[in-house]
């Protein structure tokens, strides 16, 4: 379901923080269904965006162990917001990487998010 939903146009860092430029492809089928005349990404999705830029950052297959604190703050839409910024700040600790995430596009923010992720 996710091949050809996003596309990582830029990454950089800054002050410790993964940036990652995103293009949301507004033309996936997951919009279809998620709603025909007012499509929305799923709530979902903003996780597996994390999880997958911390997959192919650390180079590794990671799965949430737990997220201890999601605020989903506004949706979004692909058709007016086409472009994201994922920005992550991580850490390991133990066993896992513990992770800051917010999703967001010049000063709204969509998503904020605090968990942490385990090698699998």
């Amino acid at each position: 379901m996710k091949d050809n939903l996003f596309t990582i146009q830029n990454r950089r860092e800054d002050s410790g923080k993964v940036i990652f430029d995103i293009a949301i492809n507004p033309e996936h089928k997951v919009f279809e269904g998620h709603f025909p005349d007012m499509p929305i990404l799923p709530g979902v999705l903003h996780l597996e965006f994390i999880r997958d830029l911390m997959c192919k950052e650390l180079g590794k297959k990671l799965l949430f162990q737990n997220i201890k604190d999601i605020k989903y703050l506004s949706p979004i839409n692909p058709i007016e917001t086409p472009n994201i910024q994922i920005v992550i700040e991580h850490f390991p600790v133990d066993c896992c990487y513990s992770l800051n995430a917010i999703v967001k596009w010049d000063k709204k923010t969509f998503v904020k998010l605090k968990g942490m992720l385990k090698e699998i």
